[in-house]
């Protein structure tokens, strides 16, 4: 007994500084914590940590894309989970903005950002304006170039949103768009085809295919360097493919854009008068061609005129 008791005193006393040590090492990473969350408070909570962010944001922007972004305000009630970016552009040096927008509201998680990785739950554009442009003597597009280096692997804008079929290519669902405008700017024409719409202009230039007052809602958009698509639940717009101004009440569907054209399936395609649905095609390689193949159960020829001009307007 008397030796036990001789031994139980020395262990004691070499636990107590291990217990301390213990103490030090918790109160330490507690201390560490807590500066890092008033440090992700400040970010989220002031302007000057709100720049901090922008910057980081902008930073890695400028090593995905072949292009100059600029944004002039970034506005957030809550950093941690969305954010309002304020005369967002997107331009290659020395050429007119390819992108821009009034704003762009952004929900995402702050935490993947910090990773390093992106992970949006959703995109609001407001007024955006997009530039699909193709200079002659240039083999590329705008869009081409830019987005060129890009997409390595796949990287998806919202979670879990990669398929394993995705490719190289940017994902992001939930996309949200409010008086958007798609201008297309061919290289110069070259002589037509018998038998397809000629869409240049009457003085032999080649026309520029306008699509503003865009609102809608898409599910999923996938942009890649050749090719992007979109996945449409609801559409509007006001267009101009071959000269003639027409209007989209609602579209709903799947678009596919390559660089020399885009491949349309609507699900359900209507026109002020005209219910239709089926396939088409808008090409832009050299002039500019419509085809299509679509079944109108309800239709008004005043909604086709700009197809097949002196039709008379009455309903069909």
């Amino acid at each position: 007994m008397s030796r036990a008791a001789s031994t139980s005193g020395p262990e004691r006393e070499m636990g107590r500084p291990r217990a301390r040590i213990r103490r030090i090492l918790l109160t330490a990473t507690l201390s560490v914590m807590a500066l890092m969350g008033a440090a992700l408070a400040v970010l989220a909570r002031t302007r000057g940590g709100q720049q901090v962010v922008l910057d980081l944001l902008l930073a890695q922007a400028a090593t995905r894309l072949n292009a100059e972004v600029a944004v002039s305000e970034m506005r957030s009630g809550d950093l941690f989970s969305e954010t309002t970016l304020s005369a967002v552009t997107i331009r290659e040096p020395g050429r007119p903005p390819s992108f821009s927008a009034d704003s762009v509201r952004v929900r995402y998680s702050i935490w993947s950002l910090l990773r390093g990785e992106y992970s949006l739950a959703g995109l609001e554009l407001w007024n955006p304006v997009l530039i699909v442009e193709g200079r002659p003597g240039e083999d590329d597009w705008n869009w081409s170039r830019i987005l060129a280096d890009s997409l390595g692997p796949a990287m998806a804008l919202n979670p879990q949103a990669v398929s394993q079929d995705s490719g190289s290519s940017l994902i992001v669902r939930d996309v949200s768009l409010f008086d958007g405008e798609v201008i297309v700017r061919p290289p110069a024409a070259s002589p037509t085809d018998a038998g397809v719409v000629d869409a240049s202009a009457g003085d032999g230039s080649p026309q520029e295919p306008r699509f503003s007052r865009i609102r809608g809602r898409l599910r999923e958009v996938s942009i890649g360097a050749g090719r992007s698509t979109f996945d449409v639940f609801a559409l509007s717009l006001l267009g101009s493919v071959t000269g003639e101004p027409f209007e989209l009440t609602d579209f709903r569907g799947q678009v596919l854009v390559g660089e020399n054209g885009l491949d349309f399936t609507a699900e359900h395609l209507w026109l002020p008068g005209t219910e239709m649905s089926g396939t088409g095609v808008v090409a832009w390689d050299e002039d500019v061609r419509f085809e299509a193949s679509l079944s109108a159960p309800v239709a008004a020829l005043e909604d086709i005129q700009w197809l097949v001009p002196g039709l008379p307007s009455a309903g069909g």
